[in-house]
């Protein structure tokens, strides 16, 4: 064997169940969710999933990353710094106009894990530090920006938003995308993605082995 081919298929090996870093399209739709360009690499990995006796798979099309939950705006009002006089649903209105822009490189851990909560279990795969720290400094410098281009006379600040975002997420947030969850499915077979930990930085979290069964 050459040794081209023994380099390619040891980056093979080291690749597998790798996901390659990913671009993605961030907007405001109630929550602030990261729509990946390309989420085929995802749906490989997904379908490792034993699914039928504890999980049902998310659909394709409503694989996401959670970059912000939608009452960190009303957090913000509740704290007197913004949004004024605004009810909560026009402060999400106003928070669906803001332009969050695109992200490049999203790389994520080689492992699945299964978060459990409050009787809710999913599996799901997480954004690797380096990407992590850089979609909530993304997140913030976005939102903060967009807010003070509308509020000119009433700005925020970067730690202000951060104060909200903490006391509403309970904490810097583990991004991440949930592949699948034991709740319910609907009529198709597919679970629902309320169904999935949302905070999976403060739920009890085991790596999840594609096997024979959905044991962890």
């Amino acid at each position: 064997m050459s040794m081209k081919q023994i380099f390619k298929e040891w980056r093979q090996f080291i690749n597998e169940g790798n996901i390659s870093p990913v671009g993605a399209t961030i907007s405001a739709q109630g929550i602030v969710i990261a729509k990946l360009n390309d989420i085929s690499e995802v749906v490989s990995l997904q379908q490792k999933i034993k699914k039928g006796e504890e999980f049902s798979y998310i659909p394709e099309e409503k694989l996401h990353i959670t970059m912000l939950h939608q009452n960190v705006g009303k957090q913000l009002k509740n704290d007197g710094v913004a949004f004024g006089n605004l009810s909560g649903s026009k402060i999400g209105k106003e928070i669906q106009t803001y332009d969050f822009g695109t992200f490049v490189d999203i790389t994520f851990e080689d492992k699945m894990y299964v978060a459990d909560a409050d009787g809710k279990r999913s599996v799901f795969i997480k954004c690797d530090k380096g990407t992590n720290d850089r979609l909530a400094a993304h997140v913030k410098q976005r939102f903060v920006e967009n807010y003070n281009s509308r509020n000119p006379d009433a700005t925020i600040t970067e730690a202000q938003f951060e104060k909200a975002r903490n006391e509403i997420e309970k904490g810097p947030r583990d991004f991440h995308i949930s592949l699948a969850n034991n709740g319910v499915p609907d009529e198709n077979g597919f679970a629902k993605t309320g169904d999935s930990v949302a905070l999976v930085h403060i739920a009890t979290i085991e790596e999840y082995v594609p096997g024979g069964s959905d044991e962890v």
